[in-house]
């Protein structure tokens, strides 16, 4: 969607940001899963948040690809070692570019960094349109270590100094 103009069922800003509170709810959801029916109670951690994880029908985000969720009993900790996933939305605890991609322990924030990077584009995309969302990825290019990469932030707990708040 963040390719092409904006979608006649979200042309109007209300429409997005209704949309967009959806998403955050089933993101939401996957964090505090409870069903009263069944007697069960969940913590989950999607792992793999970014745009091409999220369906659009045309005039709804559906959230997809869950082969790197975990859930566990509400009891216990959504803490797990980081092991794979890529993209530029990843969270920057995942893992340490300068030290050969060492993996940390992540946990529901890591997702929240994710979504908030996935709001920044699709923010960039209302205001701006299609073609600002690809200038905004331009502008986020950093060199960490030996990888070069379109991240949000400059490495493992570090800022990406191209990445800022305009108010």
């Amino acid at each position: 969607m963040l390719q092409n103009e904006r979608p006649k069922a979200l042309e109007s800003d209300d429409a997005l940001f209704t949309t967009l509170a959806h998403l955050a709810s089933a993101v939401s959801t996957v964090h505090s899963f409870m069903s009263k029916a069944l007697d069960l109670e969940y913590i989950g951690c999607h792992h793999d948040l970014k745009p091409k994880n999220i369906l659009f029908d045309g005039k709804t985000f559906i959230l997809a690809d869950f082969g790197l969720s975990r859930f566990t009993d509400a009891k216990e900790s959504s803490k797990a070692q980081f092991e794979a996933g890529e993209g530029h939305y990843l969270a920057p605890e995942c893992e340490d570019y300068d030290k050969e991609l060492e993996k940390f322990e992540i946990s529901r924030p890591s997702d929240i960094w994710s979504f908030g990077c996935i709001l920044a584009e699709v923010l960039t995309f209302m205001i701006r349109g299609c073609s600002a969302v690809a200038e905004f990825k331009k502008m986020r290019a950093i060199k960490i270590g030996t990888y070069r990469t379109y991240t949000f932030h400059g490495g493992c707990f570090k800022p990406n100094p191209t990445v800022e708040i305009v108010a």
